[in-house]
């Protein structure tokens, strides 16, 4: 007679939180930490806007002398009026004076490429990388930064998914803060671009580590608010970049004051617990039944003895059931899940559609901010408000996402965010409508803001917890083609000054019209599996379950 196999007791952790307390002290103090590297990887995501900004300088001429006064009154006579790569040449003439530089000694029908240059500034990135005339070097900087991301976000997905959510964060804070002090050393411009790439490459994985994090560890009907309260944040530590490239303008101090305090978040692995949805599906049963009894004991709550039960039978059976379990053949004990997502049609189809929805909020949301330091004003000041103007958006999606729902709440704000980034295109550049631009803009940059805080969401609750966050990396690495073309969307004004907000506004609205063929996830628990992601409507609704389920 064959002796029966030990199972272990499915448990739907969902459940289990509301035993637990779904927003007590033990969630408030696990997002009092996780907000802390959320900041801190913000003023890294585009801090290339400050530490390799546009430059103003123009040729030195021999009327310079030793005094580099920036703007002469003679300068006209020797360089048209914006041009910082040339000069007019100089005709022979007579005079001993060379200080005065009169309008007839030049030949305005005929220029020459500058030999040397003044800066307005001095200690520019331009300048100490002999970089001036070349703008494409400088706008590279920020599609390598991109770039290096798009390497990592495979292999941080894939690092989350085996080795754990809190291992990835530590991991990624340390390279990204170690790597960014070598970036403000460099000696070249050859060097830094290197470092451009290599510090987000190994460094990538803080923000979406601490997104998927905080996602697991509360109840389906707090999880908007766990993701407002992470972007917000991410949008306060932008503003606060801006603040910091204000008081400290010089581009090397700039990164070695941003890029240090990263490091510290080592000491997070004392502070901080293991997602305990990840540890279920690694069967670490112990550690899930210490998790939930630490939380219980901080919200001041009781488990019930059913729950209690399951998870300490479990526990006390992990290493039979490894060794026992026979609930699948040998054929999918093999099987890869990422095969499985590519053999269902509906999942690919997902997944694609889940990709360009990133694309068009990374491509808006990047070029947006990019573009703000070059509209009229303080450059630092139309950043923090293009920044801070994320806060609104931000809470307009926590409603949005409560009560109409993630699918309509994304819609409105991608065809709103089109038709305020086509309307800026086409508003004349008239002084007295100054203020009706900055508006348009603004606006444009909130409901991009709002839909891309809000697709993160909607992404992470489309697909299984087991491929959770490789998935999300993988809608999140295709999204970086998106940000590796913003920081060139600058140079489109040359052939064409509407053209980046026409791009802008044009992805909006496809990607509103996907949304329309896309399910809706409010209030439906998180799917475990691929199979129960495949039929994601048919999952039960939250608000319905009134106990926890456990069953053998």
């Amino acid at each position: 007679m064959t002796e029966e196999k030990l199972k272990p007791i499915e448990i739907d952790f969902d459940n289990v939180l509301k035993e637990v307390g779904v927003f007590g002290k033990y969630q408030l103090k696990y997002f009092i930490l996780l907000v802390i590297p959320v900041i801190l990887t913000s003023t890294h995501a585009n801090n290339y806007i400050f530490s390799a900004p546009d430059t103003k300088y123009r040729c030195k001429t021999f009327c310079d002398g030793d005094v580099k006064e920036f703007e002469p009154i003679w300068l006209e006579n020797v360089v048209e009026n914006g041009d910082r790569c040339s000069m007019y040449i100089k005709r022979n003439h007579s005079s001993s004076s060379e200080t005065s530089c009169p309008a007839d000694w030049f030949d305005k029908t005929t220029k020459v490429p500058c030999e040397e240059y003044v800066f307005k500034d001095d200690y520019t990135f331009v300048q100490e990388m002999e970089i001036p005339c070349e703008e494409w070097k400088r706008t590279l900087i920020g599609t390598i930064h991109s770039l290096g991301t798009l390497i990592a976000l495979p292999f941080v997905g894939y690092i989350s998914d085996r080795f754990g959510r809190r291992t990835t964060l530590l991991i990624s804070c340390v390279l990204e803060g170690s790597l960014g002090i070598i970036k403000s050393l460099s000696v070249n411009y050859g060097m830094f671009l290197a470092f451009e790439l290599i510090e987000p490459s190994l460094g990538s994985g803080v923000y979406t580590a601490c997104y998927i994090l905080a996602l697991e560890v509360l109840v389906p009907n707090t999880r908007a608010l766990a993701g407002t309260i992470i972007n917000i944040f991410f949008g306060s530590g932008q503003a606060i970049m801006g603040a910091v490239a204000m008081g400290f303008p010089y581009w090397r101090t700039f990164l070695q004051v941003v890029y240090p305090p990263t490091i510290l978040v080592v000491f997070f692995y004392w502070l901080i617990e293991e997602s305990s949805r990840w540890l279920l599906t690694k069967k670490r049963y112990q550690e899930v039944l210490d998790n939930v009894q630490l939380a219980a004991k901080s919200n001041g709550k009781q488990v019930s003895e059913k729950t209690m039960s399951a998870l300490k039978f479990n526990a006390e059976n992990a290493s039979k059931f490894d060794s026992n379990d026979e609930s699948k053949t040998p054929t999918e004990k093999t099987q890869s899940p990422y095969l499985e997502v590519f053999k269902s049609k509906t999942m690919v189809l997902r997944l694609l559609k889940c990709s360009f929805w990133w694309i068009t909020c990374v491509f808006c949301f990047y070029g947006l901010s990019i573009n703000a330091v070059a509209l009229a004003g303080n450059l630092y000041l139309n950043f923090i408000f293009a920044a801070l103007v994320e806060v609104p958006a931000h809470l307009l999606g926590l409603f949005g996402m409560t009560y109409i729902g993630r699918k309509w709440t994304i819609f409105i704000a991608f065809v709103i965010g089109g038709i305020c980034n086509f309307s800026f295109a086409f508003i004349p550049e008239d002084e007295d409508l100054q203020w009706l631009s900055m508006t348009v803009y603004l606006l444009g940059k909130l409901f991009v803001t709002l839909a891309f805080s809000s697709i993160y969401l909607y992404t992470s609750e489309l697909f299984p917890t087991t491929l959770r966050h490789s998935l999300l990396a993988f809608c999140s690495m295709i999204g970086r083609v998106g940000s590796i073309l913003a920081p060139q969307t600058p140079l489109l004004t040359v052939y064409m000054e509407e053209l980046p907000s026409i791009l802008f506004g044009s992805t909006c609205i496809i990607s509103a019209l996907l949304m329309l063929t896309s399910p809706e996830t409010l209030h439906l628990r998180l799917p475990e599996t691929i199979e129960e992601a495949k039929n994601i409507t048919s999952l039960k609704i939250v608000k319905e379950e009134k106990e926890p389920h456990i069953s053998a």
